[in-house]
């Protein structure tokens, strides 16, 4: 049967492509024939209160050598994916047991970690979705081809920058108007003035673009009313002054609507972003009153008549607060409150002065707020949600386990080695022993979970587990030869 179907496939079509994808197709065709049988979702391993099944095996499997065409499934690897599958599973089992779902650190981080998620989800269905509509995909899909080569020159400002500044930068745009109606190369001109970092070394060259792949309205404007070859005047745009260039057209093939959309999606995503921001602050405005927003400002007041007294030293820098003003309220509203420690508590997003605390407060409170309205709304009982926020109570509850019986016990532990010894140690020397005593309670704790909960591998279907991920595996391969 296999050679008569070699036969036919050397003979058909005339590309390698179109045999490489009928053979696939075969080949598909005859796995899941010849895999009907054998190809049951069978048990590997068993724990007292459940079980690792091959689903759960071969699917990590592939995952993980997707990009590995040489990594042929192994004994060693398959003992080692369903033991892995096993551990996770028990220890929440046993965080369980051991009652950790009344800690405090559990519950706050999982509160956290819910909103998050229904933070995320609401700003995709109604935020997002509501700038990024199908007809805007379909319409940059329409206008695909032709494309134009664009440049061009930007002296940009941020919203906190000062009016001076402002306006110097729209003094030096007019400057480079002028040099450029003497003459002078647009892109020479890109390469001294452009303050966009990205395209400033190419002069001013963003490439071949759609329309709508431009996120600012006014520079799609622009470029509707410049002809080829032809720079603008000065305009005014989302992130400063401009000067466009218009260049060379291009026709492009179309491809298939398909193989584009995601592309586009993202494409339009990232270029959209000041949009989704207008219509998030919009939306937190409409709500606020619903959910009793209320600002402390006399707290924000406080801190900022610390600059009077210590006028050379920020007093909105971590390092400059007290105990006691970190443990202040900022904001509060239905069923929640914002401490100042909130504002703080992400490392890299540490405001250092008055303008980022305002930002991040209103992030916070944003998201706070729209988690609030997606209960509101029932997006927690969506299908996909409530599969979201258990993958997530899962995951809490299980690092609530290895947090206490790992971090905590090597934190401790390290604790008891001397200051001198200590010293004797590198930065380097002493994280990576931070980490051996790590390990060595995590083996322990695995070792008495695996023991407790009488872990076992199913010996006799390894064999059977094994040639169906070999299977997939070569499938797998083809497809991404394919692609």
């Amino acid at each position: 049967y296999f050679i008569n179907i070699s036969f036919i496939i050397y003979y058909m079509g005339n590309t390698l492509k179109v045999l490489r994808s009928v053979f696939i197709l075969i080949l598909f065709s005859l796995l899941s024939n010849c895999s009907t049988s054998t190809n049951e979702n069978f048990v590997l391993a068993t724990y007292r209160g459940g079980e690792v099944r091959l689903n759960e095996y071969v699917d990590h499997y592939l995952l993980s050598t997707k990009r590995k065409p040489d990594e042929m499934p192994t004994e060693d690897n398959l003992i080692d994916i369903v033991s892995e599958k096993a551990i996770s599973k028990i220890a929440i089992l046993e965080a369980q047991n051991r009652e950790l779902i009344d800690s405090p650190n559990f519950l706050k981080k999982l509160n956290h970690s819910q909103k998050k998620i229904l933070f995320y989800r609401y700003m995709r269905q109604e935020i997002i979705n509501a700038v990024i509509t199908d007809s805007l995909v379909r319409r940059f899909y329409t206008d695909y081809s032709p494309q134009y080569n664009m440049k061009y020159i930007l002296r940009p400002f941020i919203e906190k920058s000062k009016q001076e500044f402002i306006q110097s930068q729209k003094d030096t745009i007019d400057f480079i108007y002028e040099m450029l109606q003497n003459g002078y190369s647009f892109a020479e001109l890109a390469k001294r003035y452009s303050q966009d970092m990205v395209s400033n070394k190419k002069g001013g060259d963003i490439g071949f673009l759609v329309k709508e792949s431009i996120g600012d309205e006014i520079i799609r404007s622009v470029m509707d009313t410049l002809s080829d070859y032809s720079y603008s005047a000065p305009f005014l745009g989302v992130a400063g002054h401009y000067i466009l260039y218009k260049g060379e057209k291009r026709e492009v093939n179309i491809p298939l609507f398909k193989d584009v959309k995601d592309r586009i999606w993202q494409t339009l995503y990232r270029t959209r972003r000041h949009y989704i921001k207008e219509k998030a602050k919009l939306r937190f405005d409409q709500l606020s009153s619903h959910y009793n927003y209320d600002v402390h400002e006399i707290t924000i007041k406080r801190i900022s008549n610390e600059l009077k007294i210590q006028p050379k030293r920020d007093p909105f820098k971590y390092e400059n607060l007290s105990i006691d003003v970190l443990n202040e309220p900022v904001a509060t509203f239905i069923e929640d409150t914002l401490y100042i420690r909130d504002i703080y508590a992400d490392k890299k997003k540490r405001p250092t002065d008055k303008f980022d605390f305002r930002l991040r407060l209103n992030a916070l409170a944003q998201e706070k707020l729209f988690a609030l309205h997606a209960r509101e709304l029932d997006i927690h009982k969506e299908n996909e949600v409530i599969d979201e926020l258990q993958n997530i109570y899962d995951s809490q509850l299980r690092n609530e386990l290895y947090h206490q019986e790992v971090k905590i016990k090597a934190d401790n532990k390290i604790e008891l080695i001397s200051d001198e010894e200590i010293k004797q140690l590198s930065r380097f020397e002493l994280r990576r022993l931070h980490l051996d005593i790590e390990k060595d309670f995590r083996q322990l704790l695995e070792a008495e979970m695996k023991e407790k909960f009488k872990l076992e591998i199913i010996d006799h279907q390894m064999e059977n587990a094994l040639q169906i991920a070999l299977r997939k595996k070569k499938l797998q391969n083809m497809e991404m030869v394919s692609k």
